[in-house]
């Protein structure tokens, strides 16, 4: 699952959250900073990945349980009170050695393409998928300032998550106040799409044009939400899949659910 979670980052379309499209190979070359290499000689052996993994979850819990979220498997957390725009925020791995956080919101209205490009859905907290999301590494070139590495000793891993947690949260939350309405995520996927990035951009996640499809279907855009799903068409969508995406569209701008 570590490969398929939150960004992938190797170009697949499984169960995850709004997949990125690139190859692993594009990485910008900072992507890798905060690995620094092996261990000197002599060096403290890495921290077990479980024991890593619970110390750093310990940490983003506290805060996120605090203001409402549940806590799922897999380094994720939903409020749902604001259902069906729920928000989310998670943790990914960086080659299985660093923790990173990323933030946004879950759609009830939107589908998703799973493994073979089988459209699902995501309507639970359970299954929350970031369909509208934001990654601070997009907007850094130094990974370091995000990241909590098993290359540090435990303490300095809890310290390191503390900080972490306590500044990611916080941006989150200047990020989830901004959807009060569906009007809103329209403007934030506007603002996503004109925002310089240094490594992934709007169009580099194959669900961002797809939940824009849908979010302005909602709002009675039919043109545009229409525009918006053919060029999420454009990462080799299975003929099947297309049938079924542009029939729910359809639906969506009618009216209905699907």
């Amino acid at each position: 699952m570590a490969l398929l979670f939150v960004l992938v980052h190797v170009g697949l379309k499984g169960e995850a959250f709004g997949n990125v499209v690139l190859a692993q190979q594009d990485w910008p070359r900072h992507s890798t900073a905060v690995f620094r290499g092996t261990a000197a000689p002599g060096a403290p052996a890495m921290i077990e990945a479980n024991e890593f993994k619970q110390t750093v979850s310990a940490e983003f819990t506290a805060r996120l349980v605090s203001l409402g979220f549940e806590a799922f498997r897999g380094h994720k957390w939903v409020l749902s009170v604001t259902a069906p725009i729920r928000r989310v925020f998670a943790l990914y791995n960086l080659k299985s050695l660093s923790l990173v956080p990323v933030w946004g919101f879950s759609f009830d209205f939107v589908p998703h393409l799973g493994a073979g490009d089988e459209v699902k859905w995501h309507r639970t907290a359970r299954s929350a998928f970031l369909d509208l999301s934001y990654d601070p590494l997009d907007y850094t070139s130094n990974v370091h300032e995000w990241a909590v590495s098993r290359f540090d000793r435990l303490d300095e891993v809890r310290e390191r998550a503390k900080y972490v947690s306590s500044r990611a949260v916080a941006d989150a939350i200047t990020f989830w106040d901004r959807v009060r309405t569906l009007e809103n995520a329209a403007d934030l996927f506007r603002d996503w799409r004109a925002r310089p990035y240094v490594r992934f951009g709007f169009e580099n996640y194959v669900q961002a044009p797809l939940a824009f499809a849908f979010v302005l279907a909602r709002l009675g855009q039919a043109d545009e939400a229409r525009a918006w799903l053919e060029r999420c068409f454009r990462n080799h969508v299975r003929s099947e899949a297309k049938r079924k995406l542009r029939g729910l569209l359809r639906v969506a701008i009618n009216g209905g659910t699907g």
